[in-house]
C-alpha cells in the first residue's frame, strides 16, 4: 500500500505487495469516486485524485489528464 498522501502520477504501477501490473482508472469508495490504482489481490493501492460527484465526471478527468490532489 502507498503511503497516504503519495502519488504515483503515471498510467501503470506496480504492486509492492504481489507485482501485479495496475493501471489507472476510476474507482468508487464511500466518499464518492476517484482516479487511481486498485489491485485486484491485495485491494485499493493509490488515489491520484480528489473525489467527484459521479463517474462521468472522474472518466472525464482521467480522459483529459486533468486531476490530482
Amino acid at each position: 500500500m502507498v503511503a497516504p498522501g503519495e502519488c504515483v502520477n503515471d498510467v501503470v504501477t506496480t504492486c509492492s505487495g504481489c507485482k501485479t501490473k495496475l493501471n489507472v482508472d476510476v474507482y468508487r469508495s464511500p466518499a464518492g469516486y476517484y482516479i487511481g490504482f486498485f489491485c485486484p489481490n491485495c485491494g485499493p493501492y493509490s488515489r491520484e485524485s480528489g473525489y467527484y460527484a459521479s463517474y462521468c465526471d472522474a472518466k472525464r478527468a482521467l480522459i483529459s489528464k486533468n486531476y490530482g490532489r
